[in-house]
Order: structure tokens, then sequence, then C-alpha cells
């Protein structure tokens, strides 16, 4: 059962799907991964809460994986915003161990964007990798793909 509610809403009851205005997060049970979907503007308010919400429902249900699926999005975030990003993420959990598969926009919108993305998180010390294909993406978040 997915709820779904707006972002003035009062909050679900944990682990639920949330809708935002142009995203949404759910857990997925059967791959035990945070799934984040974007289906418009994404700004960097979007992707502070994101983040916040992607901790806590990576908390709730006891997993490490996340998968951000921007291809239908459009993300409009300076590089000077991205930068905080790993520090942002730093101050929501001190565990790095989780994994981040991003899904890149289809039409190559602020490519360059998600690859200072890529490079910053790493060298925090964060696992995230950049895809051209959900499938890849995927396959990269199970267990038997954790070398």
């Amino acid at each position: 059962m997915n709820f779904e509610i707006e972002c003035t809403q009062a909050v679900p009851e944990p682990g639920l799907a949330k809708r935002f205005r142009s995203w949404t997060i759910e857990y997925h049970a059967p791959t035990e991964t945070v799934v984040i979907t974007a289906h418009g503007r994404i700004f960097h308010e979007d992707a502070e809460r994101q983040a916040e919400e992607a901790s806590r429902l990576m908390r709730l249900h006891r997993t490490n994986r996340v998968l951000a699926d921007f291809s239908a999005g459009c993300v409009e975030i300076s590089l000077a915003k991205i930068y905080w990003f790993p520090a942002h993420y730093s101050a929501l959990t001190a565990d790095r161990r989780f994994r981040v598969a991003v899904v890149i926009p289809v039409n190559g919108h602020r490519v360059g964007s998600f690859k200072f993305y890529e490079a910053l998180c790493t060298n925090a010390g964060f696992n995230v990798k950049l895809f051209a294909e959900f499938a890849d993406a995927e396959n990269w978040l199970q267990p038997s793909s954790i070398a």
C-alpha cells in the first residue's frame, strides 16, 4: 500500500511512500532499497529533504541501499550547493556503508553536475555511483554485486 502526501500535510506512518511536489520516496521491500524517483524539477531544498527522508527510511528498515532515479527529473542545483551535500550526509549519519545508485537524466541535463556530485561523495568516503540505465543501478545495489 502506497500512501501519498504533499509536503505541507501531516507525516504518514513510518515506512510508507511519500509524494512531494516533484519526487517520491518509498521503501521497496523485495529489494530492501529506498527508492527516490524524480518526475520534475529538483531544487536544493528537495535534495536535502530527499537525503533526510532516505536516511530515516534506511534506519527504519535497516537497509544500506538507495536508488535515486533522476532519469525523468530536471535537477536545478548549483555546483556550490552540491559541494555541501557530503557534509549534509555526514550530519545525517555516521555510517558510510550505504550505497547510492543514481540514474542520470535520459536527456543528459546537467550530467556534469552529477559527475561532480559522484566525485565529491566518493572523495568523502560515500559509495555513490552513476548509471545511465535503471536496471544497471538496481543490479549494482544487490548484495551479490558488493565487492
